[in-house]
């Protein structure tokens, strides 16, 4: 009959509606109500009952497949201290990433159409200024987040701390820092300092500041070895061009420069 002449032409829109509800119902559920834990947990507490102020460990290796959970977030993040913290954190920058990647989308596709009807006027002083202009700033910002949710904030930070070389936390494997072409090799200073040493060797004097004591010499207070703040760092491309107090790369602040310029050369 007619209805079911509809249905079978539209089964794949129906199919495909239907996975895409389930979906979103699930991710949805995993940022806004209490996740499911589908796959077990990739970290678990020594004690079977948990107090609070437990510290749960991963039970795999950091950057192994084994240590990611499969779908969605980690239902351990439930029970953490700083839940509230993470979540709102990991939705802001996932609204923001999918936001620029939708307007950047449609950016490309005025881009297609141009070239379509053949309007090179067009293609010439229109899309081509959007793209600059999008891609220095909003594309940036996307490729910061995934820089900075890539980058093994551990590692680093744990290279500008002054540890005593004989107690249990010296020769740790979660240094991972290459220095002089070795990589999570631990070095003991010659102790001229307060008898501490970082990671790589350098002698604790008591009062270093943060830039003294990290290996990486990537500039500003925090030289590559503290998690930046992304929303002031965005914010600074504008107002303090050059300045970048918490670097993730070398060279951030120059790169930063010339996208602003291609920025501001584009909206004209």
């Amino acid at each position: 009959d007619e209805m079911t002449g509809g249905l079978h032409a539209g089964r794949y829109m129906i199919t495909m509606m239907g996975f895409f509800a389930v979906y979103a119902g699930l991710v949805y559920n995993d940022c806004f109500s209490l996740g499911l834990n589908l796959f077990g947990s990739r970290w678990a507490f020594e004690n079977e009952e948990p107090e609070d102020g437990d510290v749960a460990e991963m039970t795999g290796t950091y950057g192994d497949g084994s240590s990611v959970y499969p779908f969605g977030l980690d239902p351990i993040w439930h029970v953490a201290a700083n839940e509230l913290l993470f979540f709102n954190s990991f939705k802001m920058k996932l609204s923001v990433i999918f936001g620029i990647v939708q307007m950047f989308s449609g950016t490309c596709l005025k881009g297609l159409n141009a070239i379509y009807f053949g309007k090179r006027l067009d293609f010439l002083f229109e899309f081509l200024p959007m793209v600059a202009f999008a891609a220095s700033l909003f594309v940036y910002m996307v490729v910061l987040i995934f820089m900075k949710w890539s980058i093994n904030w551990n590692s680093r930070m744990l290279s500008a701390t002054c540890l005593d070389p004989a107690s249990d936390g010296w020769g740790s494997v979660d240094y991972q820092e290459t220095v002089n072409g070795q990589t999570g090799v631990w070095v003991e200073c010659d102790g001229n300092g307060d008898g501490t040493c970082t990671p790589w060797g350098y002698s604790c004097q008591g009062n270093d500041d943060l830039a003294d004591k990290c290996p990486l010499d990537f500039g500003g207070s925090g030289d590559g070895c503290q998690p930046p703040n992304l929303i002031t760092s965005l914010i600074n491309i504008a107002l303090a061009p050059g300045v970048v107090d918490e670097p993730m790369y070398n060279g951030q602040a120059g790169m930063q420069n010339l996208l602003l310029a291609i920025a501001g050369i584009s909206v004209p």
